[in-house]
C-alpha cells in the first residue's frame, strides 16, 4: 500500500515514511509552518514537537530519540532562543 502525501500552503501537510508510517505533521499560514510540528523516525517514535508562529519557533520545542527517551527541550519567543535544557 502506497500512502498519500498532503501539502498544502494553507492547513495540514503530512509527510509519509516509505513504510506507510506517519514521518511529519504540520500546519501551514500563508506557506509558513503555523501551529503544531511534529515528526517521527520509521518505527513509529515521535522525534520532534513544536509550535511555530508565522513560520518562526515559538514556545517549547522538544527532540527525543529512537528508543522514546528525551534527547533535547528548548524554548523559543520569535524565532529567538530563549532558554536551553
Amino acid at each position: 500500500m502506497k500512502s498519500k502525501n498532503i501539502k498544502n500552503d494553507n492547513g495540514l501537510n503530512e509527510i509519509y515514511h516509505q513504510n506507510g508510517k506517519i514521518g511529519k505533521k504540520y500546519y501551514k499560514k500563508d506557506g509558513k509552518r503555523d501551529g503544531l510540528y511534529q515528526r517521527w523516525y520509521e518505527n513509529g517514535q515521535l522525534r520532534f514537537e513544536g509550535t511555530y508562529k508565522d513560520g518562526k519557533s515559538n514556545g517549547l520545542l522538544r527532540g527525543w530519540k529512537s528508543n522514546g527517551k528525551l534527547d533535547w527541550e528548548s524554548t523559543y519567543k520569535g524565532g529567538k532562543l530563549i532558554s536551553d535544557n
